[in-house]
């Protein structure tokens, strides 16, 4: 089983997609954010952003509310229940990450660890 497969299985309890877990931890991070924005820095589109917030809103996870300086803006914070969460998911995806690796010996599982985030960000920077 994949890595995504696994993870689907054990975010499907929290009734979260592994992109909201994504949203969840930027408006943690960076505070309220719009929904532009965020598509933006998760490489998601605005029709797909906007069904992935309305989950997470309907989960009490997220709010939305609109701009003081324009009126069309809303902005997405992070709600109380979405922090707690959020340590859960944090938790569930790093023991989905350790079971995926399991195979791999102590060595490897930190080259890995030290790698991928080398390529995340060289290939942040190409975009």
């Amino acid at each position: 089983m994949g890595m995504r497969s696994l993870l689907d299985n054990q975010l499907k309890p929290f009734g979260i997609l592994p992109p909201q877990t994504g949203i969840l931890s930027l408006l943690k991070h960076l505070g309220p954010q719009n929904q532009i924005t965020l598509g933006e820095e998760l490489g998601i589109d605005k029709a797909t952003m906007a069904q992935l917030i309305a989950g997470l809103e309907k989960l009490r996870l997220v709010d939305r509310t609109t701009s003081t300086q324009d009126r069309r803006a809303k902005f997405v914070r992070i709600t109380q229940q979405g922090l707690a969460t959020l340590v859960h998911l944090k938790a569930t995806s790093k023991n989905v990450q350790k079971e995926f690796l399991k195979s791999l010996t102590a060595s490897e599982r930190r080259a890995i660890q030290r790698i991928i985030p080398k390529l995340l960000k060289a290939n942040s920077r190409e975009s």
